[in-house]
């Protein structure tokens, strides 16, 4: 089952953490209509110019969760929607 929040929208698969964090890498969400763009970084991730140290802390920043996953939030991982071959 994908938990993954707006699962009905494809969304690219990242196999390893290593693939997210690369500096340089962008990650994108949109959230309550909204694109979010997150930016890897040698000490965490960038989103608004604020630093964060994991995509959770960002997550929870975004949310006002007390409590998030960011892989989750962001469709990362395991959490991420498979596109079916020849769509």
């Amino acid at each position: 089952m994908n938990r993954c929040p707006n699962s009905h929208r494809p969304t690219i698969g990242i196999k390893n953490r290593e693939s997210i964090t690369k500096p340089g890498t962008t990650i994108e969400r949109v959230y309550k209509g909204k694109k979010l763009l997150v930016t890897v970084t040698e000490d965490g991730f960038t989103f608004s110019g604020k630093p964060y140290r994991s995509l959770s802390a960002l997550a929870m920043a975004i949310t006002g969760a007390k409590a998030m996953n960011g892989f989750l939030f962001f469709c990362l991982g395991k959490y991420a929607k498979k596109e079916k071959a020849g769509k």
